[in-house]
């Protein structure tokens, strides 16, 4: 499976886990989109490793990697959607990541009832997937535009 089929296939399954109301498996293929959709601006502006030649493994880091690059291309800044805010926590995507992540722990530590818990997931869900779908607009338009005008 090509890596293009399988972004394809889980964006199919979030779309699908949308409308038949499971907002978790939605969210998590939101994640994935994301971060893959993050790999790709990262490739496509100047490689998957930071600066001290090292992967970029989690979302946190890839955001921040991607908003140093913007700073001096200016293609990946028309591109990237958050490139200009300097907190990540500021960022819809950086909030989200928190509010995914702060959701894990609230199922997982059991602190919360069931209501609290299902309106989070259902955030969670609907904001990955509007996150997920402009993102991979970002990447495609980056891919795009740098085949026309690549890096130096």
């Amino acid at each position: 499976m090509t890596k293009r089929h399988l972004f394809e296939v889980f964006l199919d399954r979030m779309t699908k886990a949308e409308a038949a109301g499971m907002p978790l498996e939605a969210a998590w293929y939101a994640y994935a989109i994301l971060e893959d959709r993050l790999v790709s601006m990262l490739r496509n502006s100047g490689g998957v490793l930071n600066a001290k030649g090292e992967p970029i493994d989690m979302m946190g880091p890839k955001m921040v990697e991607l908003r140093r690059r913007a700073k001096s291309d200016p293609l990946l800044a028309a591109n990237f959607p958050e490139h200009d805010i300097q907190k990540m926590k500021q960022t819809k995507l950086g909030k989200w990541k928190d509010a995914r992540n702060n959701l894990m722990h609230k199922m997982a530590n059991g602190d919360s009832d069931l209501e609290k818990i299902d309106g989070m997931v259902s955030r969670v869900a609907a904001d990955g997937a509007e996150l997920a779908r402009e993102y991979a607009a970002a990447a495609a338009r980056l891919k795009k535009h740098r085949q026309k005008v690549p890096l130096s």
